[in-house]
């Protein structure tokens, strides 16, 4: 219990914790929890050598550290007393992993599992306040993470349908136009051209 007796319930106060032993605390328990989302991580990789929608996969370590560096002295600043609250977080992502694995696979969530595990090892080791300056990071994260085919089309066909059925309607304004909408497709005619 003498590694955990250090840990307070909250941590606010900057009193007595190295910016250095935080930064080393966090960069190992980050290097374990890459170990443990290994999979996941090798499988997104290739992916963005195949297609340029994933390229912002390849430029997300650059982003996050650029970030880091323009924010460096307020995230200095941020650093407080290792806080417990953060084991829950990362307690949750782990426990998000595992189910989104067995029994059945759910690739997307298991993608995600990664967030509250990172969240929850900054919150440990630098505090509440490190926290929540590292929330653009956890951003980046999240937008780095390629959603499923069926979430994709259940985000996107609404909007979809409501741009085509726009777009359908502003046509029809025109002079000499007739358009109607048929699924995604908008037929139009007029009297110099059909489509």
């Amino acid at each position: 219990m003498g590694a955990l007796e250090s840990i307070e319930p909250e941590g606010n106060g900057s009193a007595g914790v190295s910016g250095g032993r935080v930064l080393l605390q966090i960069a190992i328990l980050f290097g374990l929890s890459v170990c443990v989302f290994w999979p996941e991580m090798k499988l997104r990789y290739p992916r963005v050598s195949e297609s340029s929608d994933m390229a912002h996969v390849a430029a997300l370590p650059l982003a996050m550290l650029l970030l880091a560096l323009l924010r460096k002295s307020s995230l200095q600043q941020g650093i407080g007393k290792n806080s417990a609250w953060g084991i829950g977080l990362v307690l949750l992502g782990l426990a998000f992993h595992a189910l989104a694995t067995w029994p059945f696979s759910y690739g997307y969530a298991r993608d995600l599992a990664v967030l509250p595990v990172w969240s929850g090892i900054v919150w440990v080791c630098g505090g509440r306040t490190l926290w929540r300056r590292t929330l653009p990071l956890v951003l980046l994260v999240f937008l780095a993470v390629p959603v499923g085919s069926r979430v994709y089309a259940r985000l996107i066909i609404r909007p979809e349908t409501y741009t085509i059925a726009a777009t359908t309607k502003c046509v029809e304004v025109l002079p000499g136009v007739q358009a109607s909408m048929h699924g995604t497709d908008i037929w139009y005619s007029s009297r110099n051209a059909e489509g």
